[in-house]
């Protein structure tokens, strides 16, 4: 399978799913497609490139590919660090739904919601619609030959998990 089939097939389409069923497990699923879609958008770097003392793949997505709202440093801190280390947000993130969202107040376009004490609130659906237009981007991108983009990512020749 080639990076931009996953993108669609599991980033898009199957994150999709889980938003719609399980959203406090979509945080996470999305925070990682964060961080791939980062890598991906790195055409100095093979996919396992140690990013140890240079700009961090999650921050080149988030200002890269999401609208301005999402360029806040603390997003990677918050959301990034805490829930794909330890799947928990840190002091300072509040995970929400649609539904359980304050009404009136937390809409799609002052998302992420930032409250009067600094607290940041992210909506599993509007953080799904934002992460779909950021696959979508990287999915239209041209890459040069020979990029990771161009050459297989996972191989679905292997038997299937039972």
């Amino acid at each position: 399978m080639e990076p931009q089939q996953f993108i669609k097939g599991v980033l898009v389409g199957e994150v999709k799913d889980v938003v719609a069923h399980h959203a406090y497990l979509a945080f996470p699923l999305i925070g990682i497609g964060i961080e791939f879609l980062g890598r991906a958008l790195d055409t100095e770097h093979d996919w396992n490139h140690d990013y140890r003392g240079s700009a961090p793949p999650f921050d080149l997505a988030m200002t890269t590919l999401f609208p301005a709202r999402y360029r806040d440093k603390r997003l990677r801190e918050l959301m990034r660090n805490g829930l794909l280390h330890f799947y928990r947000p840190k002091p300072g993130l509040l995970l929400s739904e649609v539904n359980d969202a304050i009404e009136g107040v937390i809409t799609y376009g002052n998302h992420p919601y930032r409250d009067r004490q600094g607290n940041v609130t992210i909506v599993a659906e509007y953080l799904y619609i934002d992460f779909v237009d950021a696959c979508h981007k990287v999915i239209r991108k041209r890459f040069p030959a020979g990029d990771k983009m161009r050459r297989p990512f996972v191989r679905t020749d292997v038997a299937p998990i039972r």
